[in-house]
């Protein structure tokens, strides 16, 4: 269920002072809560001014003769302004402007077209346009910012387009009953690997060695989980040794039938069956009869040969 906006601080419920963080408007006066119209609250202490102008409800500081020299705000006289309010707007020591009286707003030191419904596609917070997609400013096509978290809701938002407060609704096997509820309580379709799950239960997440299959976690057989054999045909399958004629591989790749192709699985490869007698040497992957004798195809026997180099040592008397 959709919620109506609630009621934000903005300059028709705060027209002398400011708002702050909570939405609540303050008299704008003091030097950690300076503002007016409605604009969010300046902490004058904070940005290195020692005071909040009472007449124009603006932090300042006397500099003297007020220039670019001593005041990255603007100026007005003596005094140095921040350069982000309604009254003093501007920067780089430059004289001040007053956006208010031409109907615009400061943003980034300058007057601008304030926000609303023509400038922002999110949610105003005072004259400021945000996205409009946090729980705490939620909104969208330039209306005043909602506090959902203050309603019980969550903000649902929009790609570019803000957001709107949504309530909560109870996620349960009867109102979810072909998905699973997430941690917002909200129902989720239960397929992802996020948001895996089925019966209105509490939606899993899947390591990263499973996938949601029909809506539950499955271990993955891959090279991470079966590094030392292979995978059946499904690569959701389990691992398999990779020894067999019918089943061979390694490294988590799907397994070959050597069988079909009238190849044997030797050393976890398919390889010809054509190495049958060699008494006096050793057979390589390939099937085929080798004197036994190199270092890289070391033995003897008829047995399958050794790559002596891998270890670092010496083929020794085919050993």
């Amino acid at each position: 269920m959709r919620l109506s906006d609630a009621a934000w601080c903005t300059a028709l419920t705060c027209p002398i002072g400011c708002c702050d963080t909570m939405g609540r408007c303050q008299s704008g006066s003091s030097a950690n809560a300076c503002g007016t119209q409605g604009q969010a609250c300046q902490d004058c202490v904070g940005l290195g001014f020692p005071s909040c102008d009472p007449a124009l409800h603006d932090c300042s500081t006397n500099v003297g003769p007020c220039s670019a020299s001593n005041c990255m705000g603007c100026c007005a006289q003596d005094l140095c302004y921040p350069g982000n309010s309604l009254a003093t707007c501007g920067s780089g020591g430059q004289v001040c402007e007053s956006c208010a009286s031409n109907g615009l707003a400061c943003l980034g030191q300058q007057c601008a077209e304030p926000c609303g419904q023509g400038t922002c596609a999110g949610c105003c917070a005072g004259n400021a346009c945000v996205l409009g997609d946090a729980p705490n400013a939620c909104g969208q096509y330039g209306r005043p910012c909602t506090d959902c978290t203050a309603l019980g809701a969550i903000c649902v938002s929009e790609a570019g387009l803000g957001g709107a407060c949504e309530v909560v609704t109870s996620c349960t096997s009867g109102t979810c009953p072909m998905g699973c509820c997430d941690a917002n309580g909200a129902c989720q379709p239960g397929t992802g690997n996020g948001v895996c799950g089925s019966g209105g239960a509490a939606c899993q997440s899947c390591p990263a060695t499973a996938t949601c299959l029909a809506q539950q976690c499955v271990p993955v057989c891959n090279a991470q989980t079966c590094p030392s054999g292979c995978c059946d045909t499904y690569i959701q399958g389990p691992c398999k040794t990779g020894t067999s004629d019918s089943e061979c591989g390694q490294n988590g790749q799907i397994c070959d039938d050597c069988l079909s192709n009238g190849l044997q699985c030797t050393n976890q490869f398919c390889i010809m069956p054509t190495c049958s007698s060699c008494p006096n040497g050793c057979c390589d992957d390939l099937g085929q009869c080798q004197p036994g004798t190199s270092n890289v195809l070391c033995g003897a026997g008829g047995a399958l040969c050794q790559n002596c180099s891998l270890s670092g040592d010496e083929c020794s008397d085919q050993a």
